[in-house]
């Protein structure tokens, strides 16, 4: 038998050990709640905030850092063990904005003429939901969909203002585009909503001439579901 101080440090077969970090750093300042056996961080910003620089620390291990996200941007940190390149492991922060403490003129709000979507699959959270002045009631759909608002004349637009069910628990992934004939659209945002409020949220954009606004639609940072409650068009 195996006298047991040999036992003691070693690593019994079948059992492996992952590279780990021992700390990641926001701006040289550790993240909050760091554990090296959680993998998953979230971070939030506040509307004008600069992303953080990240820096990871650990030992005899290789880190690689890189962004990556058109909606919400993620930090994905991998960890390659030095003496075994097949073991690797990844940590990832999400960082979230919060939303824009902007007051809108309701004079300066545009009378929506029409309202048309990609898909209704629910006959009771249809497309004139979005249009109706009620945070209760939505228009939802699965996956990639869109929802366009029509405005009574082409006008100077500066703010798209919406409300997402749910929206305190979830974020919308979307672009806004906007075009003068309902040809030709111009991107004008792509991001996604806070997940911090479930009341309106304004969205300010480059002031651009336009009377279709239209949201494509990409689902949540939770799921596949598209859920507008409201939307309103500013100039």
């Amino acid at each position: 038998a195996m006298p047991l101080s040999e036992w003691e440090g070693s690593i019994p077969d079948g059992v492996i050990i992952y590279p780990e970090l021992s700390d990641i750093q926001l701006d040289g300042e550790s993240i909050a709640g760091f554990d090296k056996d959680k993998k998953d961080y979230t971070c939030r910003l506040t509307a004008e905030e600069e992303l953080p620089e990240v820096t990871a620390y650990g030992e005899n291990v290789d880190i690689n850092i890189q962004y990556s996200g058109d909606y919400i941007v993620s930090a994905n940190i991998t960890v390659t063990n030095k003496d075994d390149k097949s073991m690797s492991a990844i940590y990832q922060i999400m960082f979230y904005r919060e939303a824009k403490q902007i007051v809108l003129d309701q004079n300066n709000k545009l009378a929506i003429k029409a309202v048309t979507v990609s898909a209704e699959p629910q006959p009771e959270n249809n497309a004139a939901n979005a249009i109706d002045g009620k945070l209760g009631t939505r228009w939802s759909a699965e996956n990639e969909q869109w929802l366009q608002v029509e405005l009574q004349e082409i006008s100077d637009i500066s703010y798209i203002n919406i409300c997402t069910y749910l929206g305190n628990e979830r974020s919308q992934l979307l672009d806004i585009e906007i075009s003068e004939d309902g040809e030709n659209y111009t991107t004008v945002f792509t991001g996604a909503t806070s997940g911090t409020t479930d009341g309106m949220e304004a969205i300010p954009i480059e002031t651009v001439r336009g009377k279709y606004v239209r949201l494509l639609c990409h689902g949540t940072d939770k799921g596949t579901w598209n859920s507008i409650c409201e939307i309103e068009v500013y100039r």
